[in-house]
């Protein structure tokens, strides 16, 4: 089946050349430009450390790398930043970071894992 549509999530930072490099990170990565992606997502961490949409975005790149355990590390490092948020914008960052985490999850042959996440992933949506 083809991958569900994947939301934007918004980003909350007040520094406008991070969300510039997250720009260009994602459309890297969509263009198969993994490298660069996280080039350029390394360098928007460093201008806003605590922004969850670098973490999600990273997490995408790292699962789209087949690095599956580095993809759930970012997935959860994005959850963890976003705290008690109850934004519309952070629930479809959860929903997206869960659906990260149980796809890496699959990938490490972890299907009891997979199926917890997606059903945290459920909870969001």
């Amino acid at each position: 089946t083809p991958p569900a549509p994947q939301p934007q999530p918004v980003i909350a930072t007040a520094v406008p050349a991070a969300k510039a490099l997250l720009d260009k990170a994602r459309l890297a990565r969509k263009q198969g430009l993994l490298a660069e992606a996280d080039a350029l997502l390394e360098r928007a961490m460093r201008l806003a450390p605590s922004e969850p949409s670098l973490y999600l975005e990273t997490a995408e790149v790292r699962l789209a790398q087949g690095n599956f355990a580095a993809a759930a590390q970012f997935a959860q490092k994005s959850l963890s930043l976003l705290g008690s948020r109850d934004a519309f914008s952070s629930r479809d960052q959860r929903s997206e970071a869960w659906r990260v985490i149980g796809d890496a999850k699959e990938g490490q042959g972890d299907s009891a894992g997979a199926l917890q996440a997606r059903r945290e992933m459920e909870r969001w949506n």
